[in-house]
């Protein structure tokens, strides 16, 4: 199936969150270090190799934070295309050929918070089964298949409604998304909220499907990706979603077991105007 604007819709609002995350909030922190193999994500005969962090920032309009173009094999810099080698900003590292023992490193910056977006039922059953673990903070952090990074965010979309709006065909589509905030501390939980919050009659754009930055290896499709060119290059009346309403609730822990958990949830109301049968 070719994507649906429901698939536009949450694809471009986790973009926008990500995007207020890293802006208002400076949610990253710049760093270097040595990467180290990780078999399983191998692809095409080319060798993955970890950095110590989950997801990497690949927006060039946030100030600050280093977005590489390479890495370095024994001191020596590599650049994107070089030797294989493509950059995966989704699970912070990079794909490239055998290197043999050179070690591989690289500067970047990985953000606070992961950020995924993913059907309501599939966040519920990896809760479940997290907290079913005797550790389940080692299962959110990468020793499973489920490729989910704590802390984290997760947008889901929960439902929707559409009303006749004008002659011509046009409704008034309002959808109904959550984001799920998992942190091991207040502070962060707290902050990410606030700026949820505070995205009360804010707009966001929904673009082309084919604009969504990154390609099946995690690596952007435009070296210099920017939401902000791409929040412009779509700003007709109907690229355009609004946020109508937010409601924040926050708890400390699922239960007593696991009350090293910070846990929140982001209620969005999102008003989106458009010719359905067209």
């Amino acid at each position: 199936m070719i994507p649906q604007y429901d698939h536009k819709l949450g694809s471009y609002f986790t973009l926008y969150l990500e995007n207020r995350l890293l802006e208002k909030g400076q949610a990253f922190t710049n760093t270097t270090g040595i990467f180290y193999p990780n078999d399983q994500n191998n692809i095409n005969g080319l060798t993955f190799s970890n950095s110590p962090y989950g997801q990497w920032v690949y927006d060039h309009s946030i100030t600050g934070a280093i977005i590489p173009s390479g890495v370095y094999v024994n001191g020596e810099e590599v650049n994107r295309g070089t030797s294989g080698l493509s950059i995966d900003f989704l699970n912070g590292g990079a794909y490239h050929e055998d290197f043999g023992d050179s070690p591989v490193s690289g500067a970047f910056a990985y953000k606070d918070f992961n950020v995924y977006f993913k059907p309501e039922n599939e966040t519920q059953v990896l809760l479940r089964e997290a907290f079913r673990s005797k550790d389940p903070l080692n299962f959110l952090t990468g020793s499973n298949n489920l490729r989910i990074n704590a802390p984290c965010i997760i947008v889901s979309s929960k439902n929707s409604s559409s009303e006749p709006l004008a002659f011509g065909g046009l409704d008034e589509v309002t959808y109904n998304l959550q984001t799920l905030v998992l942190t091991d501390n207040y502070y962060d939980l707290d902050g990410a909220l606030s700026i949820f919050r505070d995205l009360r009659e804010n707009y966001f754009s929904v673009g082309d499907f084919e604009k969504i930055p990154w390609d099946f290896k995690g690596d952007l499709k435009d070296p210099e990706y920017s939401y902000n060119d791409i929040n412009a290059a779509f700003s007709g009346g109907y690229e355009k979603a609004y946020i109508d309403k937010v409601t924040i609730n926050s708890t400390n822990s699922i239960d007593n077991e696991f009350s090293e958990f910070n846990i929140g949830y982001a209620e969005f109301s999102i008003i989106a105007y458009r010719f359905p049968r067209k």
